[in-house]
């Protein structure tokens, strides 16, 4: 299915089940745990989703959801 669900979060713990239960529902998923990372992604590629904790490495992650919302006005930002 490729990358349907991008999630970024730093709590391994949260990542871990968050991507669980996206898989469990069929759809792909990559797991980034910075933002840096994540953003370099994200101008390369806009999954279909991207599930974002609101602070990533002691940064807010509220410039990912508008990066996606600009290069992919369709995606579902969580």
């Amino acid at each position: 299915t490729g990358m349907d669900v991008l999630i970024v979060e730093d709590d391994l713990s949260a990542q871990v089940a968050l991507a669980q239960e996206v898989m469990r529902r069929g759809l792909g998923v990559i797991c980034m745990g910075d933002l840096d990372s994540a953003e370099a992604m994200l101008r390369h590629q806009v999954p279909r989703a991207v599930i974002l904790g609101e602070w990533v490495g002691g940064r807010l992650s509220h410039r990912l959801a508008l990066l996606s919302e600009c290069r992919r006005p369709d995606v579902a930002v969580i």
